[in-house]
């Protein structure tokens, strides 16, 4: 009779387990894509308290740490991961964009650097690396390695935003904004045109021009510094 009550009570929680609504792990990924970093880390800790070993939810976890500035939580579950699988690419990437956040762009280096070995092409690793050089000031390799990661994830805003910075920072750009109309008096018109050229690794030139013309009038100045 006993044994039969022990058999029977372990069905009923059998059965409330299986009961038990799983979270919708396309849902919390959809959310996290999405911008809904709250909403999709809330998904994905009902994951990991459900299974601790599911990596790639707490990697997600991790992630959205990081996004919602939570430095030190995103640390601990990405060293968590390394912990038990060392050569885990994502967790690598992830900890090397938390030690660039916090200024050790050297340890997110020897973090990153040996990935590069057995990732592949990878936009996130190239990005991450980007990041890392540019935070130690080594513009040059951080253009490369932005470039790298564009040509392999060209809608990426996160990738183009980096790109741009560092393009700015080492190498030359013009930029140019115009207007123009037309009135009972007149055409009317401005422009301006603003050329940088890098001639040395921290030394850029800087010129800058601006005209406007109208009905009997028009004006021209420019000027050119260094920085």
């Amino acid at each position: 009779m006993h044994a039969h009550m022990i058999s029977f009570a372990a069905m009923l929680l059998l059965t409330a387990v299986l009961q038990t609504p799983v979270p919708d792990r396309a849902r919390a990924e959809g959310l996290a894509r999405e911008g809904r970093t709250v909403e999709a880390m809330d998904l994905f800790e009902q994951i990991v308290n459900q299974n601790p070993a599911d990596i790639e939810a707490r990697l997600w976890v991790a992630r959205l740490a990081l996004r919602l500035g939570r430095v030190d939580e995103a640390e601990g579950g990405f060293r968590s991961v390394l912990r038990e699988h060392p050569e885990d690419i994502h967790a690598r990437i992830g900890l090397g964009m938390v030690l660039t956040r916090t200024g050790d762009w050297q340890g997110a280096l020897e973090m990153l650097r040996p990935a590069e070995q057995t990732a592949g092409e990878n936009a996130s690793l190239f990005s991450a690396l980007a990041r890392a050089y540019r935070r130690g000031g080594d513009d040059q390799r951080a253009l490369a390695y932005f470039r790298r990661a564009r040509t392999l994830a060209p809608d990426d805003p996160d990738v183009a935003l980096g790109y741009e910075a560092a393009a700015r920072s080492y190498g030359h750009w013009i930029a140019v904004e115009g207007f123009g109309q037309t009135a009972a008096a007149g055409d009317v018109g401005s422009g301006s045109i603003t050329v940088d050229v890098r001639v040395m690794p921290r030394l850029h030139l800087e010129a800058i021009g601006r005209a406007q013309k109208g009905p009997g009038y028009s004006d021209a100045a420019g000027g050119a510094g260094g920085a």
